[in-house]
């Protein structure tokens, strides 16, 4: 019976913590871009906000928001993600841009205290439709 162990190749077996700090990595790159990206879209918004304004156009375009979740789940249904996950973060980017655009009707966008994870959010819309908003971070409806 051989009871000496064969030496097993590093780059076979390699640390959890080197495994995960360099996913971490990537994440914080990644981060970095969506938050840029943001802004580009945040400073495209402003623009798109003016011209409506300028020809006294609403600001809520319920058939282009339909149109843009649709493309979203697309989106997301071909890259293997739940849907609910872009859903969410746009459907928040869209109430913003709404705001941001000076829509005055959009009383959804007051800060409201999540009593299930303690977290201060504006919530997001629920992805299946209901009346009620969700927090982003644990999901349960905004009372």
């Amino acid at each position: 019976m051989n009871t000496t162990a064969e030496p097993v190749s590093t780059s076979l077996v390699e640390c959890p913590a080197l495994l995960i700090a360099e996913q971490r990595r990537k994440i914080d790159e990644i981060d970095t871009q969506i938050a840029e990206l943001i802004c580009k879209r945040y400073a495209c918004v402003l623009e798109v906000g003016a011209i409506k304004k300028a020809h006294n156009l609403k600001v809520h375009d319920p058939g282009r928001e339909a149109l843009q979740m649709a493309n979203l789940s697309k989106i997301a249904i071909s890259h293997k993600v739940p849907h609910n996950i872009l859903i969410f973060t746009f459907k928040m980017l869209i109430a913003m841009s709404r705001a941001s655009q000076g829509e005055k009707s959009n009383e959804r966008l007051v800060m409201r205290h999540c009593k299930a994870c303690d977290w201060g959010t504006y919530g997001l819309d629920d992805p299946e439709g209901s009346n009620y908003r969700v927090c982003p971070r644990c999901q349960m409806p905004l009372l």
